[in-house]
């Protein structure tokens, strides 16, 4: 039964850590523009002050935004890290961007950039919180009266907002690790989310 836990338990963490891709902030010094075989895409070069970050952008959506960003603007920018073999036949790791933002932008008198999707909340809506285990139908309406009507605050809820939905509430949740299966579900939703969004990036490199 032990093992059985256990294995589940390494399976949940699992789906919770989801892709671990680096992130990078510093200033743009280079910027490349140039035509594939399946459309444009970019070459970004960026001062990170203890180091310069080359990465590469396929998707139409970031190659704009890295244009419109221009040189010496300041940038926050993540994606996954993958072999790419040079002319030389040396292999070397570069970053992919899926997630561009002009952080410049954000204190100039321009538009605001748009928000990079993975800082948009991953549950905005009301969910089924019935899906958590150990909360009934009368439970989840109790909570969604109490203005806690998705994962994502069910997972940051106090003990003060449980029992405000009822009395004892709080004990019920954190007996039944309702909390912790909440932020679980979050992650895992969160993870699919940038899984699919990087599915949709054309994997090849063209050189």
């Amino acid at each position: 039964m032990t093992n059985e836990n256990n294995t589940a338990q390494n399976e949940t963490n699992a789906r919770s850590n989801g892709p671990k891709w680096p992130q990078r902030f510093g200033t743009v010094k280079r910027i490349q523009i140039k035509n594939g075989r399946k459309g444009k895409y970019a070459i970004l070069t960026v001062d990170c002050k203890k180091f310069e970050q080359v990465a590469f952008a396929f998707s139409a959506k970031v190659v704009a935004q890295i244009e419109a960003a221009g040189v010496g603007a300041s940038v926050w920018f993540k994606g996954p890290m993958e072999p790419v073999e040079g002319s030389n036949g040396v292999e070397t790791d570069q970053m992919k961007v899926v997630y561009f933002k002009n952080k410049s932008a954000e204190t100039g008198e321009g538009d605001q950039p748009e928000a990079a999707e993975d800082d948009a909340p991953v549950a905005a809506e009301p969910q089924d919180l019935t899906a958590v285990k150990g909360i009934g139908a009368a439970a989840a309406e109790q909570l969604t009266a109490a203005g806690i009507t998705n994962y994502a605050e069910l997972a940051e809820a106090s003990d003060e907002a449980l029992d405000a939905a009822k009395a004892g509430m709080a004990k019920r949740a954190t007996s039944g690790d309702w909390r912790g299966q909440a932020a679980a579900m979050v992650a895992e939703a969160k993870a699919a989310a940038e899984a699919e969004a990087n599915a949709k990036i054309d994997d090849e490199i063209p050189f």
